[in-house]
């Protein structure tokens, strides 16, 4: 699931200038957003880890699916875990979790293998998500208001609940064949009746 780190109150998300990253951890030049350093509170900048971002079990199945796309019969853990250098059993859990979600079916025998159950552009962001990482919650009072204890008098409770929708949404539109294709670009903003929950 996409995970939250806590931060400090004060953060600056900025790309951070090229002389202060070691070149074996810059990002790609098709990278359009970092959160690479949170702001202290005597103003100086310390290198953090992102605070929102899609898991490693859920990176390593969009790679999977990935190629799965491409390929018009069925293909084994094995030959996709070779493609990509993953650990197969890794591979096979993936596989096998997509599989009983209904994103992937598979077949038995030599010439077995998995392949999309569905045409890419009918299978979700938000389905392989729930697939792989179980579901998506932005914070944790999203499916338990008795997470914490201030839920009745939080000032951003309906706020986040908004902003969890929007995520939810968001990744509900967006289909496998635009992330692995030439993708549209998602309307990610919020209508009339929820800006009204939001602060002014």
């Amino acid at each position: 699931m996409m995970r939250t780190k806590s931060a400090p109150d004060r953060c600056d998300i900025t790309r951070a200038a090229p002389e202060a990253v070691h070149p074996e951890a810059r990002p790609p030049e098709t990278a359009t957003c970092r959160l690479d350093h949170i702001r202290s509170g005597d103003g100086t900048t310390q290198g953090h880890e992102a605070m929102l971002k899609l898991s490693k079990k859920i990176d390593y199945g969009l790679v999977l699916l990935s190629k799965l796309c491409q390929e018009a019969t069925p293909a084994s853990a094995r030959e996709v875990a070779a493609r990509y250098h993953l650990p197969q059993p890794m591979v096979a859990n993936i596989l096998k979790a997509l599989a009983g979600a209904g994103v992937l079916t598979s077949t038995r025998g030599a010439q077995g293998g998995y392949v999309l159950a569905r045409a890419a552009g009918d299978i979700s962001l938000a389905e392989i998500v729930e697939a792989l990482e179980g579901p998506f919650n932005l914070v944790d009072c999203v499916s338990d208001s008795d997470a914490c204890r201030f839920t009745d008098i939080c000032p951003t409770y309906d706020p986040l609940q908004v902003v969890h929708r929007r995520f939810q949404h968001f990744m509900q539109g967006l289909t496998l064949a635009e992330i692995v294709g030439q993708p549209k670009q998602p309307q990610f903003g919020f209508d009339q009746d929820e800006k009204a929950h939001l602060p002014g």
